[in-house]
């Protein structure tokens, strides 16, 4: 998708009939934006598979393996398939001009995936560090 916005932009900026600002506000409003929601969407409401029967469960059981045959459980969304536009998206908000309206809902964005996917290096805080 990269390469072929890439392209599309590259296309843009040659005809002077076309204002590449205007394309790329568009591109982000109807494709990028809409699938990033719609993945994060996906992400908080996802259910977990069977690695080995492929039984399907609607939340992840306490016991913490498939309760058919014990083999280990899968999401059935990734972490990845969230966040594959963000970076693409807030690059293009930063390279052209396109409406603050969208840039801050990126920004949004950008700042809801920190939340729902915290940086590896952060540790949990302990309840007893708000304690005074």
């Amino acid at each position: 998708l990269a390469e072929k916005l890439e392209r599309q932009i590259e296309l843009a900026l040659k005809i002077a009939a076309v204002d590449a600002d205007q394309v790329v506000s568009s591109v982000i409003n109807t494709h990028l934006l809409p699938d990033i929601i719609g993945n994060m969407t996906a992400y908080s409401s996802q259910g977990f598979r069977c690695k080995k029967c492929e039984r399907k469960y609607r939340r992840f059981p306490l016991e913490g393996h498939c309760l058919s045959c014990g083999g280990d459980l899968q999401s059935t969304v990734s972490k990845k398939s969230v966040q594959k536009y963000l970076q693409l998206s807030l690059s293009l908000c930063e390279r052209f001009h396109v409406d603050p309206y969208i840039k801050d809902r990126m920004s949004l964005l950008a700042a809801e995936l920190k939340t729902l996917f915290p940086p590896d290096d952060e540790s949990q805080t302990e309840l007893t560090a708000f304690v005074s």
